[in-house]
């Protein structure tokens, strides 16, 4: 979008992957400012832009057509990313915002992906709730779709609850059942990061009672008459004793109500039986318990699913107290050298 935005705006030309060089025009005042800025918003080295703004003086003229070029640099550098790299859409967990992840989303970013995490309905705030799993799913479902049908490759990441709106909601999009209708988009891979990777008919209080713990659900989560909840002590469940107590503030303030009816709704299809599956394990896990986390994996298994594992040493939201981490496996799986 920042490629496209700059070169409309920048050099009048309609957005396109061509690289063409654009013309050296004449430039209105303050215009330097804005072609700066567009170099930096496109990730130029701080020292070369340095570099541009100390020529200031010495050959005004040279001075642009030296920005014109970084700017090709960067429009084709930006091109060779997004040809390289699949799409990464990110269907987040309960009571989470886009917002509550813009670390790990600015690490992605900075690793040479695009992202995207559409806001689930769900935690829209409205009371009585008006949303729900099948609302979730069918944004989802859509939003992916579109990526899909524009011809790009997507990875799903899914954390927590989310793993429960992807699976229902990715089926269909695969990428090989796309190839198979000669199209060159689909989802090439599940990504599910302490997440509910159900089986048809299960939910995620199916899961806590098949372990016999639905009697923790109350001391877990607040439910209001309506049903909405919030997490009692999200600090504990979903984040862990290993971050600072500032930190840890800034990420559970980010943290909304929910509807708590989708914790018991069922998933009626499942994504990770067409499409490529990787789980990361979290082994401090408070929220979704280490041995829930393997039953699920253990019965995509059975299922006749391969699955890749990975552990990290952490709790729910590994998004934020293991990132670089998590980028790192993220990366490993795109390229294909995940260990």
């Amino acid at each position: 979008e920042a490629q496209r935005t700059f070169l409309s705006a920048r050099f009048r030309c309609k957005p396109t992957c061509s690289l063409r060089t654009p013309p050296v025009q004449c430039r209105r005042p303050g215009s330097f400012t804005r072609h700066i800025k567009a170099v930096e918003t496109l990730s130029i080295s701080g020292d070369a832009v340095c570099v541009l703004q100390n020529h200031i003086g010495k050959s005004r003229a040279a001075t642009y057509q030296l920005l014109d070029a970084f700017l090709i640099i960067a429009t084709f550098t930006l091109s060779i990313m997004a040809v390289t790299n699949p799409t990464l859409i990110l269907v987040h967990g309960g009571w989470h915002t886009p917002e509550t992840y813009s670390k790990f989303t600015s690490s992605l970013r900075s690793a040479g992906f695009e992202v995207h995490v559409p806001r689930l309905p769900s935690m829209n705030g409205s009371r009585p709730p008006n949303a729900d799993l099948a609302t979730d799913t069918a944004l989802i479902h859509d939003y992916v779709e579109s990526l899909v049908q524009a011809g790009r490759q997507v990875v799903a990441i899914m954390h927590s609850y989310g793993g429960q709106v992807g699976t229902n909601a990715l089926c269909g999009l695969g990428f090989n059942s796309h190839t198979q209708r000669h199209s060159p988009g689909g989802v090439t891979h599940l990504i599910y990061m302490s997440a509910f990777a159900l089986s048809e008919g299960g939910s995620m209080v199916g899961k806590v009672k098949e372990f016999g713990h639905e009697h923790l659900l109350p001391l877990a989560f607040d439910f209001a008459d309506d049903d909405s909840c919030v997490n009692r002590d999200s600090k504990t469940l979903l984040i862990g004793p290993d971050v600072e107590d500032i930190e840890a503030d800034a990420y559970t303030s980010s943290l909304v109500r929910w509807n708590g009816k989708s914790m018991y709704q069922e998933v009626t299809q499942c994504a990770w039986r067409d499409i490529p599956t990787s789980y990361i394990y979290t082994s401090q896990d408070m929220t979704v318990p280490l041995d829930y986390q393997k039953s699920m994996v253990d019965h995509m298994k059975l299922e006749g699913q391969e699955v890749h594992t990975l552990e990290l040493e952490t709790g729910h939201c590994p998004n934020f107290t293991k990132t670089e981490e998590v980028v790192e496996i993220v990366n490993g799986i795109v390229s294909g050298h995940s260990k």
